[in-house]
């Protein structure tokens, strides 16, 4: 029965990340990078007016209950995703700043374009986030990790896709730090610290599919 249901909740998450990740992969074209000689990175992010949550109590009654109890889910859900985005406004964590710092620093270490700049670049890297929050990894382990669904491109001054691919968790969860949603309300910190692990990992296979 464990077993089964550890299994269900799996297979849903990875229904959920099909869903919010279907980015088409545009590489990037090795001729078009050597003649881009700057580049630079929109400083807006935009993010979903609501985050994602999955936890311990989401996929019990997901798993056990089905749809009999559906009303009652949606009222977990909600309650743990207002709990959720409280920390992160109340603690000032914004998730769209992280991630695109993340991927500056690794953009600047890499060295794949001659300048980074802020303004009048040949092409600039656009981020969108659209989902983000904590998910658990198994059907009964209580710990929850960030997690991120998204998209980066780069587009040159005429507007054309020179690159892009999804922002999405690839067998990332073991790189991460975990807790309950108890312990993230007591320890902000550690919620911001989850996000800032998650998106250096994001970024540096970002950086590596650039290099291709």
């Amino acid at each position: 029965m464990l077993k089964k249901l550890s299994k269900l909740v799996l297979s849903i998450f990875c229904v959920l990340i099909t869903a919010c990740a279907t980015t088409t992969h545009i590489p990037l074209d090795q001729e078009v990078r050597l003649k881009t000689k700057s580049v630079s990175i929109n400083e807006s992010v935009p993010l979903p007016d609501t985050v994602f949550f999955h936890g311990m109590k989401q996929a019990l009654t997901g798993a056990i209950a089905g749809p009999i109890v559906g009303g009652v889910a949606k009222e977990v859900v909600f309650d743990d995703k207002t709990i959720l985005k409280n920390i992160l406004q109340t603690s000032e964590i914004q998730v769209g700043e992280i991630l695109r710092s993340g991927f500056e620093a690794q953009l600047e270490q890499s060295n794949i374009f001659p300048k980074l700049v802020r303004n009048g670049a040949d092409a600039q890297f656009n981020i969108s986030i659209t989902n983000y929050g904590l998910f658990k990894k198994g059907a009964f382990d209580g710990a929850l990790r960030a997690v991120i669904w998204g998209n980066l491109s780069l587009v040159n001054t005429s507007g054309k896709i020179l690159w892009q691919k999804a922002i999405k968790p690839e067998a990332f969860e073991n790189r991460l730090p975990a807790y309950d949603l108890a312990y993230y309300q007591e320890h902000p910190e550690a919620l911001r610290d989850g996000f800032k692990a998650l998106s250096d990992i994001i970024a540096i296979e970002l950086i590596n599919d650039l290099k291709r």
